[in-house]
């Protein structure tokens, strides 16, 4: 939910700024609707945000801080699926009002935080459509295919397969893969390390993000099958390791306790989104701005996540974890279960 609320305002930030500075700010009021939603039915919830972008002949600082300047007083949110071009408006799901996630303080207002949830299941078979009926306002829409799973070929889902970055002669590359889905265009890969902290003062389990470069799809023509590989080398393991703990003498020693791979794809609406609104990196500012929503602005895609948790290294990767250059200050168990046993 971080995500969704920073992209929310990110979105509307750049929509300000896009807009033309030769206009009568005596004009007639017009607000535009301000949409943001991600679907992914490996989620318990669905949430899609509306707000509305505003212009007026008052400080824009002192009308971002009233409640009626960025939320309509009334909306109905719905999404509607459909299947083989079919629209299927009798299973629609409607989206109810919810203020149960709290908004961080800032520029706008912000004592409430206006979403749309639902908990109803959505088909991974369906794809779907976004209504928003707002009185007085034509019908903001949207589309998106539904991504409706990840088959994860490495690291393997079996307790018994173990990750290995090091072996009798030294380091060792592992390599995570992921078969592509078809409505999938951008992928993410985050590493957890987690292990114990033993003190005089007793235990404590910590954690280490590792992120990996996001890959776009790269589809291979002709090929029946397609697979992306993240190829993580056994040097720069260690090596992050060695920079994100700190060695200590309160520290009595430290054990390995599995990684976590999470896995993440977006949908093609969402890496436009993301490609077009980012920085730019030439010289060339000014680029086009992305929206795939009707009668309004904003981006409503989708994402899924899945993840293959609490696997083990090899007896090999944990004694180099133990005793490799980089990381043995850190006393770290060997697989014998031993400190400071290094030769």
């Amino acid at each position: 939910m971080k995500n969704l609320k920073l992209l929310s305002l990110f979105l509307l930030g750049l929509f300000i700024h896009s807009c033309s500075t030769d206009f009568d700010i005596n004009a007639d009021y017009k607000d535009i609707a301000v949409v943001y939603g991600l679907l992914n039915p490996a989620d318990t919830a669905q949430f899609v945000k509306l707000n509305k972008a505003f212009l007026g002949d008052v400080d824009a600082y002192t009308m971002a801080r009233e409640e009626d300047s960025i939320y309509y007083e009334s909306a109905e949110v719905f999404l509607v699926p459909e299947q083989a071009g079919t629209i299927l408006q009798a299973d629609r799901i409607q989206l109810f009002e919810t203020t149960e996630i709290d908004k961080d303080s800032g520029i706008f207002y912000y004592e409430t935080n206006r979403l749309f949830k639902t908990t109803e299941v959505l088909n991974p078979d369906r794809n779907y459509h976004l209504w928003i009926l707002i009185p007085g306002k034509d019908t903001v829409s949207s589309y998106t295919p539904l991504i409706s799973d990840l088959s994860v070929v490495s690291p393997s889902t079996a307790s018994q397969v173990k990750v290995s970055f090091a072996n009798f002669f030294g380091y060792t590359d592992f390599k995570a893969e992921i078969a592509l889905n078809p409505n999938g265009f951008m992928y993410g890969l985050t590493i957890d390390f987690r292990y114990r902290e033993h003190t005089a003062n007793g235990s404590v389990d910590k954690r280490l993000e590792w992120n990996q470069v996001t890959r776009n799809k790269e589809f291979v023509p002709g090929s029946q099958y397609n697979f992306l590989e993240w190829n993580i080398s056994g040097t720069e393991f260690y090596w992050f390791v060695s920079q994100r703990i700190t060695a200590s003498d309160d520290v009595l020693f430290r054990e390995f306790l599995g990684l976590d791979f999470h896995f993440s794809v977006a949908g093609e609406d969402l890496v436009s989104y993301i490609e077009t609104n980012g920085p730019s990196q030439g010289i060339v500012q000014e680029r086009p701005f992305f929206s795939n929503i009707q009668n309004g602005v904003g981006v409503f895609s989708a994402r899924f996540n899945k993840s293959v948790s609490n696997k083990a290294i090899t007896e090999f990767s944990i004694d180099r974890l133990a005793c490799d250059s980089l990381t043995r200050e850190l006393r770290f168990l060997n697989a014998a279960g031993e400190v400071n046993a290094c030769n």
